[in-house]
């Protein structure tokens, strides 16, 4: 007696092109000491430059920025004080990200954002 085909094979494409991921971008924000604040940027996609980016965003928050190169994560950008909605404004606008991207606690960002 033979033994049935297995077709599991073709549930499973493997030349089928795979829908890309949204990649998420994270804003979030981190207590230093004595009240002070530090919004870092986490997720951003390879083709932003991220060097360029960061002085633009401490040009116009007025703050100190820098990139982080960091194992687990990768590269993020750090901004002193509490920049998460001027960061998220700022990428909306300039159409850096869509909304569906960002991941922001504290913020609601299911209404539009002044200044867009």
């Amino acid at each position: 007696m033979s033994k049935p085909c297995n077709t599991d094979f073709l549930s499973n494409d493997p030349f089928q092109e795979e829908e890309p991921e949204i990649s998420k971008i994270h804003v979030r924000i981190f207590s230093r000491s004595n009240n002070k604040k530090i919004t870092t940027i986490e997720g951003l996609s390879q083709n932003i430059p991220l060097k360029t980016l960061t002085k633009t965003l401490s040009s116009l928050f007025e703050c100190s920025a820098i990139v982080v190169d960091d194992e687990e994560r990768g590269k993020i950008i750090t901004l002193q004080g509490d920049q998460r909605m001027n960061v998220v404004q700022y990428m909306l606008r300039e159409n850096i990200v869509r909304r569906d991207q960002i991941v922001c606690p504290g913020l609601d960002l299911s209404k539009p954002q002044p200044d867009e």
